[in-house]
C-alpha cells in the first residue's frame, strides 16, 4: 500500500504533490459530496499550498484543518494555521471551511475536549493528509518517545516537542483512519531517516514507522 514516487527537484515534486491532493479532493467531492483534508506546516507547504489553491476544486465543499499545532496564537510566526491562512485558503480555496486546532485554553491538555469538539466538525475519515517529516523521523506533533504513539484514543493529541513548544497533533488514529496519506520529503538526512523507518523496528524510536508498517491507509511518498 506505499507507493514511491521520487523527482528531480523540489519544484516538481511539489507539483505532483499538490495534484495529488487535489485529486483525492475531487474524488472525495464526486463520492460524497463534501471532502476534508489535513495540512502540516514546515517550509515545503509554502511551495506546495499556492498550486493546490489555484485548483479548480469546489472548495465551499471542502474541510480544512491541520495534522499538528504548535500552543501559540494564531497570528504568531510559528503557527500552523497562519501559514495556512497566508498560503493555502486563497484564490479558489478561500470558499474552504477551516477548523483549526489551537483554542483559547492555556495548554493542549486543558484544550483537549475542545479540540475534540472542532473536529467533530470535519468530515471523518480524512479523505486525504499530507505530511511531512522531521530528520528525528517525527511527522505531525508525533515525537520520539512521545506518549501520544501509544496512548492516545481520541482525535487528537496533546504533545511537547524537544525544544518544549507545547503542540496539538491529530492522533495516530485519525491519521489511519485516513483514506489516503501523502508524505514529502526532500534531502539527503531526510532521506536516509525514511531509508531506516522502512526496516521494523520501535514506532517509538522513528514516529514514521507508524505510517509505513501497516495496512489499514494507502500511502503515497514523494521523493526529492
Amino acid at each position: 500500500m506505499i507507493e514511491e514516487r521520487f523527482f528531480k527537484g523540489l519544484d516538481a515534486c511539489a507539483q505532483a504533490v499538490s495534484d495529488a491532493l487535489g485529486d483525492d479532493l475531487v474524488a472525495a467531492i464526486a463520492a460524497r459530496g463534501q471532502a476534508s483534508l489535513a495540512v502540516s506546516g514546515g517550509r515545503t507547504p509554502r511551495v506546495v499550498f499556492p498550486q493546490l489553491a489555484a485548483r479548480e476544486v469546489a472548495w465551499d465543499k471542502v474541510s480544512v484543518t491541520l495534522t499538528d499545532e504548535r500552543w501559540v496564537p494564531a497570528d504568531h510566526v510559528d503557527s500552523n494555521e497562519k501559514l495556512a491562512r497566508e498560503y493555502l485558503l486563497q484564490d479558489k480555496a478561500k470558499k474552504a471551511q477551516f477548523i483549526g486546532l489551537k483554542t483559547p485554553e492555556a495548554t493542549p491538555e486543558d484544550g483537549q475536549k475542545a479540540c475534540e469538539e472542532r473536529l467533530a466538525r470535519v468530515p471523518l475519515p480524512l479523505d486525504a493528509v499530507y505530511l511531512g517529516m522531521g530528520e528525528d523521523g517525527h511527522m505531525a506533533s508525533l515525537f520520539p518517545g512521545s506518549a501520544a504513539l501509544t496512548e492516545s484514543s481520541g482525535a487528537c493529541a496533546a504533545t511537547v516537542a524537544p525544544d518544549g513548544v507545547l503542540r496539538m497533533s491529530l492522533s495516530p488514529q485519525t491519521l489511519l483512519n485516513a483514506r489516503h496519506l501523502i508524505l514529502m520529503l526532500s534531502g539527503e538526512k531526510k532521506r536516509a531517516v525514511y531509508e531506516r523507518a522502512k526496516k521494523p523496528g520501535p514506532v517509538v524510536d522513528l514516529p514514521l514507522r507508524l505510517i509505513l508498517h501497516q495496512d489499514q491507509v494507502p500511502i503515497a511518498i514523494f521523493i526529492a
